[in-house]
């Protein structure tokens, strides 16, 4: 067993992340923070280091806002490999998210979840370059959570360093968790595109049934008799 705060910085440390940026000393997730080894720097005293090639996560408190902490973790981070892991209620969710850009966002409500959300929204940051997000409220964050019978892997090894890009080829989506009981959300990144976009899963886990490949199937069928 392990809180969800220290489940999410064991695996950004062992995704080689070794810095936590924030402001104010008192978070959360400050013993989650030390118990992975990481460190963390508040940028209300210090200034920190900025990095093309780090992976780096960044603890968003109010004051400042998600929007200030965005600006600041573009900034320190360039990359994209970063991670916002954000103290906030569920009726703040949908609105703070939309106004900014992810590769994936995730609600942690439920901890029987959390592993699955976390581990799908880093892969989804080190897959797509761009910064993932995770809400946290605080009541969830020091909850013990199960540990998963099976685990999506999460690998540095498909983080490419700022200085080593080319215009990635991107297929497929990674699937993030709404707030919302039965509903999912897949939010994917294209070449081309500057926003994510999402589609809706059925609460059995099945995609909607599409319409005009049931017509194209139907076709072939015909052809086959």
């Amino acid at each position: 067993m392990t809180t969800v705060g220290d489940y999410i910085f064991s695996k950004l440390a062992g995704i080689g992340g070794r810095r936590v940026l924030g402001y104010g000393r008192v978070s959360v997730f400050t013993s989650s923070i030390e118990r992975n080894h990481l460190l963390y720097h508040d940028l209300s005293y210090i200034a920190s280091t900025r990095s093309l090639e780090e992976i780096g996560a960044f603890i968003v408190s109010s004051p400042p806002n998600l929007s200030a902490c965005y600006h600041q973790g573009s900034f320190y981070f360039p990359s994209g490999a970063l991670l916002y892991i954000e103290e906030i209620q569920t009726a703040q969710f949908q609105s703070t998210t939309s106004q900014h850009e992810f590769s994936a966002v995730a609600f942690i409500a439920d901890t029987s979840t959390a592993a699955a959300q976390i581990e799908q929204v880093l892969n989804s940051m080190l897959c797509y370059r761009k910064p993932g997000y995770i809400g946290v409220p605080v009541a969830v964050a020091g909850e013990l959570m199960p540990m998963p019978s099976f685990r999506l892997p999460v690998s540095s090894m498909s983080y490419t360093p700022y200085s080593l890009q080319t215009t990635p080829q991107l297929q497929g989506s990674l699937p993030s968790y709404s707030p919302f009981p039965g509903t999912s959300t897949i939010i994917s990144a294209s070449n081309g595109l500057s926003h994510s976009h999402s589609q809706v899963v059925s609460s059995n886990g099945n995609p909607p049934i599409d319409e005009e490949d049931d017509a194209a199937e139907a076709a072939i069928a015909m052809s086959l008799a």
